[in-house]
């Protein structure tokens, strides 16, 4: 049985050109690690309206030999446009990005090779990340010490 997850929440404001918002991609990168000790690094593109965390097909398959299979995803993802796309799978592991290092998941969906990997909401929220649009920085509270990623 499969489910419609939208990818995207889009706010009243997308519509309105004086509240529009221009900001450059806040890209990233961001290690997966796979079993053993095996590591592989992606550029990641942060998007707090990503209502998911995701990984790219073609960038998955690159690197699949490195990282953990995918398990069933029940998902379909909706993408902004409308347009429905399945999922391929779920990775679960140890996602590290910066000093954080925790476990997540990511749905894998052919995502056109736009970009490789999506931080999304849930993983801004696993992490406590407060994104700072004025100085286009990230904040992540960590122990002992809060640090900021810079765009």
């Amino acid at each position: 049985n499969q489910s419609i997850v939208d990818l995207y929440a889009v706010s009243d404001n997308d519509t309105i050109p004086n509240n529009k918002l221009e900001s450059a991609p806040f890209i990233t990168q961001v290690i997966l690690y796979g079993p053993g000790a095996k590591t592989t690094c992606f550029h990641a593109n942060v998007d707090d309206g990503a209502m998911i965390n995701t990984i790219d097909l073609k960038t998955f398959n690159k690197a699949s030999k490195h990282l953990r299979k995918l398990t069933r995803s029940t998902h379909i993802l909706r993408m902004a446009n409308g347009a429905e796309v399945p999922s391929h799978g779920v990775w679960t592991g140890t996602f590290q990005w910066n000093k954080a290092k925790v476990c997540t998941s990511f749905e894998v969906f052919n995502g056109g090779g736009i970009w490789n990997v999506l931080i999304g909401n849930p993983l801004l929220e696993q992490l406590q990340a407060k994104h700072d649009y004025g100085t286009d920085t990230i904040l992540i509270p960590a122990s002992p010490q809060p640090y900021i990623i810079k765009n």
